[in-house]
């Protein structure tokens, strides 16, 4: 889905009709590809895992 979300960006980064359409998908591309947002992309999946495991135990 990552890769999804990327390429609809990239796509309205090159045909985005209005200035401030291509500046937003940029600076999404960029927040999206940083080290932070993938450390807590990862972080957020490992915690979830955990909570659905503990909830499916309760």
């Amino acid at each position: 889905m990552y890769a999804y979300v990327l390429e609809v960006l990239e796509i309205m980064k090159e045909e985005g009709i209005h200035d401030q359409q291509l500046v937003e998908a940029d600076v999404l591309i960029n927040v999206m590809e940083s080290f932070d947002f993938i450390l807590t992309l990862h972080l957020m999946i490992d915690i979830l895992g955990i909570t659905n495991e503990l909830s499916q135990a309760l």
